[in-house]
């Protein structure tokens, strides 16, 4: 027998994402995000992408200690706003996405602001509080976006030496990835192989064909025309 999905009230999930926004706006002053947790139910699940798979956390407590304790301490001083959220009370979940932005009001080479965006996927648990959180982001351009703000001298000590690391083990994966790389490319593919030889040889048959005459342009033979009109000169 089928079960029936729990029927969220909107302005229930309104409240939640109050709480919420609420939280991080507390967080974003105290450079804890600790707090976050607390909109978790016991049992949340929480992950992101990381190269090669995913970094999941499930439960409460060990949510706290990790997503929102560990891996945020490099960021105190840092704002995430978030930009857009849509919520599907049917369905109990909200999407949104924001932005993570350094401290010291940093601009771009066009005044822009120098921020990066991400997204977030929560599903609704009841009670005011979220039983799962999924969120995205471009690795590869968070990555250098984090670099150029170590260049402009903006990262804490800590979120220096979490890139230190993150950059050796980058290395590491793009060695890996270059070795293999040079490995797919010893042996073309045979498909490859005869459209080459068939290119060939279509331009060795082409070879041997005799060049056809060019027809005279219309320079040469007003040139011709006129050397017959001219008369001879008087020796």
């Amino acid at each position: 027998m089928a079960t029936t999905a729990k029927k969220w009230t909107r302005k229930e999930l309104e409240k939640t994402v109050d709480i919420w926004l609420k939280a991080n706006v507390q967080a974003e002053k105290t450079g804890d995000w600790r707090c976050l947790a607390d909109v978790y139910t016991k049992d949340c699940y929480y992950a992101w992408d990381i190269p090669g798979g995913l970094y999941e956390a499930k439960g409460r407590e060990n949510i706290r200690a990790t997503c929102v304790g560990d891996a945020m301490d490099p960021y105190a001083g840092w704002k995430y706003p978030y930009e857009k959220i849509v919520i599907d009370e049917k369905k109990g979940e909200v999407f949104c996405w924001w932005w993570q932005v350094p401290p010291g009001k940093l601009k771009n080479k066009d005044g822009s602001p120098m921020r990066v965006i991400g997204a977030s996927w929560f599903k609704y648990g009841g009670n005011y509080q979220w039983k799962q959180q999924r969120d995205f982001y471009d690795f590869q351009k968070t990555m250098e976006f984090i670099d150029q703000c170590a260049d402009k001298g903006v990262l804490s000590d800590l979120a220096m030496e979490r890139r230190y690391e993150r950059n050796l083990m980058m290395i590491k994966m793009c060695e890996a990835r270059l070795a293999y790389l040079k490995k797919s490319v010893k042996k073309k593919p045979a498909s490859l192989v005869a459209k080459e030889k068939a290119a060939a040889k279509a331009a060795k048959e082409a070879a041997k064909k005799p060049k056809a005459k060019k027809a005279p342009t219309k320079k040469v033979v007003a040139k011709k025309a006129v050397a017959k009109k001219s008369p001879a000169k008087k020796k």
